[in-house]
């Protein structure tokens, strides 16, 4: 039991780190490229979505136990109204923040407009995404 764990742990770390490994080619290529073209919205938008990915990969454990259980499959609304989606709209505030040219209060610009702040936000929302995914238990 504990050799058959051990091995879950092991495939879902190659797992994690192949992905963060070939996100970081991708990303540093894209980055190369924006430097020379001055085309700077693939990298952006690319490290958006890549860390969206990876939240949802670290859910990943929580959605295969789901998926073995017994029931009707059920989203979390609740979830994805207070977590989800103010996550979301914070992964994409910067390009929301060029478009429409929105102004929060200096505070508020200091931390959403700092380069890290649509990856943690995007990795928030990819996993409140995959685990407000559930399957419901039918009561006989």
């Amino acid at each position: 039991m504990v050799h058959n764990k051990t091995k879950k742990i092991i495939v879902y770390a190659l797992i994690l780190g192949t992905y963060i490994y070939f996100s970081q080619m991708l990303l540093k290529n894209l980055y190369d490229i924006g430097k020379k073209t001055f085309v700077h919205w693939p990298y952006f938008y690319s490290t958006i979505f890549i860390s969206i990915i990876f939240g949802i990969l670290l859910g990943l454990g929580y959605i295969i136990n789901e998926y073995k259980k017994q029931g009707r499959w059920n989203i979390n609304i609740v979830k994805l109204l207070i977590i989800g989606i103010p996550s979301l709209f914070c992964t994409f505030y910067e390009p929301i923040y060029y478009l429409i040219n929105i102004h929060p209060p200096l505070a508020l610009r200091i931390i959403v407009l700092s380069e890290s702040f649509e990856i943690f936000t995007g990795i928030l929302f990819g996993y409140v995404l995959i685990t407000s995914i559930y399957k419901k238990q039918e009561k006989l």
